[in-house]
């Protein structure tokens, strides 16, 4: 690939990334129509009083659901985007960050929707139909190493044609690229962590609410390793999971009973 291709597709892919960071300003600088939107979202998801019933089954369910994401998204991600094959710490650390900020925020208004909508757009992100943006993914750890020593990202030959400049501008890239895949996933695990959190201050024995949530996690963990197990492609994955927000919806709300 010579050097004129690879500038073109430095191009494409800075316009693409451009455009996505266009998108959240945008949606920023309207942020007051978006938050009535999501206000009327939200009351498909979340209540607006403390749940009644058994909240240790609640609990359980929520602390299900949240592994069960937190594993797949970190499995996934490591098979479309090579950085997080070699280096699935990042991944790890950016899901348990978001958990952690959801727990710290779980008195705060929960929009299960933006676990949607950060699911949705990591898809999009890694399964784009753009050549170029595909080939820009595949060679981002190769960008990102640095040196043409690092055998293990799987250097390319193709990068000794570029000059310095370029391979600096690509860099820059590959880190902005990489940033946003893990703000997506901070995002999807917050309102899960709201949620374990929540159920966890709204249980009477705390013991026992504990011993649940690890119950339930370790029940989320072995459910997609037998998928794993039984080689479901990632569809099926995403299907559990869209399937998974819906059900973790308080029982008073599931079924449009307010």
């Amino acid at each position: 690939m010579d050097t004129q291709t690879r500038i073109g597709d430095f191009v494409s892919n800075a316009l693409l990334l451009g455009a996505v960071m266009l998108l959240f300003v945008w949606i920023y600088r309207d942020r007051t129509g978006w938050k009535a939107l999501g206000e009327r979202l939200d009351t498909f998801f979340a209540p607006e009083r403390p749940p009644t019933g058994n909240v240790l089954g609640q609990l359980f369910v929520v602390s299900f659901a949240t592994l069960y994401i937190e594993m797949m998204l970190i499995r996934w991600i490591g098979t479309e985007v090579r950085i997080f094959a070699f280096f699935q710490n990042l991944a790890l650390i950016a899901c348990f960050l978001g958990f952690g900020l959801g727990c710290y925020w779980s008195r705060r208004r929960k929009s299960l929707p933006l676990s949607l909508a950060a699911t949705t757009a990591l898809v999009i992100m890694a399964q784009a139909p753009i050549d170029r943006w595909k080939n820009f993914l595949r060679i981002s750890s190769e960008l990102l190493s640095l040196s043409p020593d690092a055998a293990l990202w799987g250097y390319e030959p193709s990068i000794q044609n570029l000059h310095g400049e370029i391979i600096v501008m690509m860099v820059a890239l590959a880190i902005v690229a990489v940033a946003i895949f893990l703000l997506l996933l901070v995002a999807v695990m917050i309102p899960l962590g709201q949620w374990v959190g929540y159920y966890l201050d709204q249980a009477r024995d705390p013991v026992a609410a504990y011993s649940i949530n690890l119950l339930g996690s370790v029940a989320g963990i072995w459910v997609f390793a037998g998928m794993a197990f039984l080689w479901l492609p990632p569809e099926y994955w995403f299907g559990v999971t869209c399937l998974l927000l819906l059900v973790i919806r308080p029982p008073s709300l599931r079924f449009g009973v307010a």
